[in-house]
């Protein structure tokens, strides 16, 4: 939902980044990996290790950014492949599990005692991964889903900035403050809930929701 208002604004900055990465023989399938393993490392370092989480928030924040060069990189070449789209979807996935995970075992090392930040934190991990899923799983089956009130943007943005507030707060003793990634989990637990169940919803009312399909393995 975000993504479509921001999008024009940052594609001025992040184009012109594009141009230079293809011009001199960077790929994009290179760049999502390069981000994804940038993500990960610090997600690990700065938040799960060592709690720098003001540093590691704006730090993973500009990981954002990375992760929309790809795109723009295929879009001036004129065109992008399925793997290409495949790969980029798959370590999206790991990407978020890596910065909900590690904001996860932040909160058990720092906040053991908050129960409900925990069970907030871990339900938006899961329903991050399961939103993905159930639009990838709908459009595979021929039923297009592009609905969805929380989706990668929003979460990131959310609960980046709020971290960050939070270590704020912290490092200030501004109690209030210190519990922003307290209400970030909670807006986004209960919106990605809601999305998967808008998406469901979605997907059964399309015209061919109801027809024979062949269940193939995963």
């Amino acid at each position: 939902m975000i993504g479509k208002y921001l999008r024009p604004g940052i594609s001025k900055i992040i184009n012109p980044i594009a141009r230079g990465l293809l011009k001199i023989g960077v790929t994009p399938n290179m760049v999502t990996v390069f981000g994804t393993v940038l993500n990960i490392t610090l997600a690990i370092v700065f938040i799960a290790a060592t709690n720098h989480i003001i540093i590691g928030s704006l730090l993973l924040g500009l990981t954002v950014f990375v992760d929309l060069v790809d795109g723009a990189m295929a879009r001036q070449i004129g065109h992008g492949t399925p793997y290409g789209a495949i790969l980029d979807a798959t370590l999206d996935r790991v990407a978020d599990g890596a910065v909900f995970g590690s904001i996860l075992w932040w909160a058990m090392e720092n906040r053991a005692g908050d129960t409900w930040l925990l069970i907030t934190t871990l339900v938006t991990l899961v329903f991050s991964e399961v939103i993905s899923y159930a639009k990838a799983r709908a459009e595979a089956s021929g039923i297009p889903v592009s609905v969805g009130l929380i989706e990668r943007p929003e979460r990131l943005i959310i609960s980046l900035v709020c971290l960050c507030l939070t270590g704020i707060g912290i490092h200030y003793n501004v109690r209030w403050l210190s519990y922003c990634i307290d209400a970030a989990m909670w807006v986004l637990a209960i919106g990605s809930i809601f999305t998967v169940i808008q998406r469901l919803y979605v997907a059964s009312k399309a015209p061919n929701a109801r027809e024979d399909f062949t269940e193939q393995d995963n």
